[in-house]
This record gives structure tokens, sequence and C-alpha cells, in this order.
């Protein structure tokens, strides 16, 4: 067998994700809650499928993964949202995309 680079980067690439696959991911019981900030009104569509998609998340995972949505500035503007988010009082946040 010609043993190259390229055949032990796939044979560690093999091996990896072949471990990865057998283990189970559980989150032992947590619930991890986390916060999502928007500056987009409620009834924006964009607002409105972010809540949407972060209700499913939380129906498939069955409560353990729990996203509240915070739209329309809520939680300030978004200089505001990014500096919560450096200090970890913020998980996720969307911009306008202007600026």
């Amino acid at each position: 067998m010609n043993f190259t680079r390229r055949t032990f980067s796939f044979g560690i690439a093999a091996t990896t994700i072949a471990s990865l696959g057998s283990r189970r991911a559980t989150a032992e019981g947590k619930v991890y809650k986390m916060r999502l900030g928007t500056p987009f009104l409620q009834s924006h569509p964009g607002a409105a499928r972010l809540i949407e998609a972060c209700a499913k998340i939380k129906t498939d995972t069955n409560g353990t993964i729990d996203i509240e949505v915070f739209p329309g500035n809520q939680l300030g503007g978004e200089s505001e949202m990014e500096s919560q988010l450096r200090a970890g009082a913020l998980d996720f946040m969307t911009t306008s995309g202007v600026s």
C-alpha cells in the first residue's frame, strides 16, 4: 500500500468522523436558555420567521434549547446589543443591514 500524506489525512478524518458518529450527544437534563435580539418589529417578516424558528427549535429539542426572541430593539439599538454580545448577556443578534 502506498502510504502518503493524503491517505494519512483521509484515515485520520475517517477515524474522527466515525468516533463522533458513534457517540450520542445528550444534554443530561439541562435546559439551555438563550437570548436573541433583533431591530425588526415583531410584525416584520424576518422577526416573525425568527420567532417561528425558535419555537420550532424548542419543540424539536423537547424544550432543551429555548431561544427567547426580543424584537423591535427591546434590548437597545444595534450598538447596545453588540456590547451585550461581547459581555455575554445576549447570545445572538441580527442587524438591519443599514449602516
